[in-house]
């Protein structure tokens, strides 16, 4: 049986650094639709709004 000898390709590896960018701010809005089981039909009704439940 004979054996194939492949040369090794790529680039060497190791660490570098880099310079990390801070993402650009996003706005977003929280609303608390209810507390504990009350909070159901407002559940389901985003939902709806969504388009995730029909």
């Amino acid at each position: 049986m004979e054996v194939a000898q492949v040369a090794p390709g790529g680039e060497r590896g190791g660490q570098q650094m880099i310079t990390l960018v801070q993402a650009a701010e996003q706005v977003s809005q929280t609303i608390v639709l209810g507390h504990g089981p009350e909070a159901a039909p407002a559940v389901v009704d985003l939902l709806e709004e969504l388009g995730i439940l029909k």
